[in-house]
């Protein structure tokens, strides 16, 4: 990105109610490990239409209803470059999900086993947002050098 650049992207939380499991893929290109399926918007698309293509792309799942559920807010404090993330959570939806996708494998993980993996970087403190209420926003700030260097949950 460019000094002082957006990048507006959209991750889903994909729920099986039944046995509470979450559908994490394992990100093989850019912001590398485990992480809920997502991505970029693309020119002329809604955000809610982004996140429906995305999952649809890379899970191969449909999804019925989405709730929001906040936003990702990461400051590189070097660059000035900003990246926001819309987040929403689903747990109806149809189809068969892909084993892997051009993105990465895919694979159901219980919630009571997530916080025993190591996740993308980044995600431990995102997971939350997902499964809590009121959370609105996380703002990071962060820098290659040193890491994250400030790390906000803004609640409702």
């Amino acid at each position: 990105m460019k000094k002082g650049k957006m990048e507006l992207t959209t991750m889903c939380c994909v729920f099986k109610k039944e046995t509470h499991e979450m559908l994490f893929i394992e990100r093989k290109h850019n912001w590398l490990g485990l992480a809920f399926p997502g991505g970029h918007l693309e020119p002329g698309e809604s955000i809610t239409d982004c996140i429906k293509r995305e999952i649809k792309e890379e899970t191969n799942l449909t999804i019925q209803k989405i709730v929001f559920k906040g936003i990702a807010n990461f400051y590189n404090t070097n660059t000035e470059e900003r990246l926001i993330v819309f987040n929403y959570f689903a747990d109806d939806f149809d189809g068969d999900c892909f084993n892997e996708s051009n993105e990465g494998n895919l694979f159901w993980l219980k919630s009571s086993e997530v916080q025993h993996i190591k996740l993308a970087d980044g995600m431990e403190y995102r997971v939350p947002l997902f499964l809590q209420e009121g959370i609105s926003e996380y703002y990071v700030e962060w820098s290659p050098e040193k890491g994250y260097t400030k790390v906000n949950k803004i609640d409702l």
